[in-house]
């Protein structure tokens, strides 16, 4: 019996040891439970607090998200505004190529078209001057002849007082001469005088004869041409030989290519009128002139 008590005992011991090591493992792990759960329960709190952080920055970032959706919507339109704005940059700079290519061309043709007609300009005032020198000489050889023509009507009208003193002589002397008088010439000839022998009543008085020898010209040349009124001037004049409607021909070479007539005279140079069919477009400066 004190054995089995023993046992019971031993056995009642052990089975409350074993109670209260379960009921403290319960406890325990009861504990540990209560705790997970406040964890949870903690968790899940500010897991819902954070959910409502998150919704409400989901709404922000919805409104962002929005607002850049406009932005995105405004750069668009902006960006198409300025690829049109560019295209139509590109358009007007295109044009403005054009136009200053057109500008160009048309300032090269402005240019050709100064240059031509300063060469024009420059031609007609050559030709002007030329023409004013030729006018120059006409009127230096028309002054030089109008002079020599005075001087040559002073000597006849000189010589016809002279005459008519000798024709007064004879009278007083009771001589009657038959003289002749030369002619006075016109201005645009000059004709040599000759004094014929008169026979006298009385006595027979000898008159000197003004004599012209006859000289021979010289080849000459043409100094200038006047293409508007037919005329050239000649290095050829009264000390030459040359009279007042002395006809000449121009050689070009042994090329016969016409006639002059002489019109107007001066001691070293004379003016010659172009004789039909002869024309100004076949004479040059530098022609030969021979009498004909």
């Amino acid at each position: 019996m004190n054995s089995k008590g023993k046992v019971l005992t031993i056995f009642l011991v052990i089975m409350a040891i074993l109670l209260v090591s379960l009921t403290a493992i319960s406890m325990f792990f009861f504990q540990k439970e209560i705790e997970k759960r406040e964890y949870a329960e903690t968790q899940l709190k500010q897991s819902v607090a954070k959910g409502v952080g998150l919704e409400a920055e989901l709404v922000k970032v919805k409104k962002q998200t929005l607002l850049l959706e406009e932005k995105n919507k405004e750069a668009d339109e902006r960006i198409n505004s300025l690829l049109d704005e560019l295209e139509l940059e590109e358009g007007l700079r295109e044009e403005i190529k054009l136009e200053r290519n057109v500008l160009k061309d048309e300032l090269a043709k402005g240019k050709e078209d100064k240059i031509a007609i300063q060469k024009e300009l420059n031609a007609q005032i050559g030709n002007f001057k030329e023409k004013v020198v030729q006018l120059e000489e006409k009127l230096k050889l028309e002054i030089s002849l109008k002079e020599g023509l005075k001087e040559k009507i002073s000597k006849f009208e000189q010589k016809a007082k002279e005459l008519e003193v000798t024709i007064v002589q004879l009278e007083q002397n009771k001589v009657v001469p038959k003289p002749v008088v030369p002619e006075i010439v016109k201005p645009s000839q000059i004709v040599p005088a000759v004094l014929k022998e008169s026979e006298v009543e009385d006595e027979e008085v000898d008159l000197e004869k003004i004599v012209v020898i006859p000289i021979e010209v010289p080849e000459g040349r043409i100094l200038s041409v006047d293409k508007e009124t037919g005329f050239v001037i000649i290095n050829l004049g009264e000390k030459d030989g040359v009279l007042m409607g002395s006809v000449m021909s121009v050689y070009r070479g042994k090329d016969y290519l016409g006639d002059i007539k002489v019109s107007r005279i001066q001691p070293e140079m004379a003016a010659a009128d172009l004789l039909p069919p002869f024309s100004s477009r076949l004479v040059r400066k530098n022609d030969q002139v021979v009498v004909k």
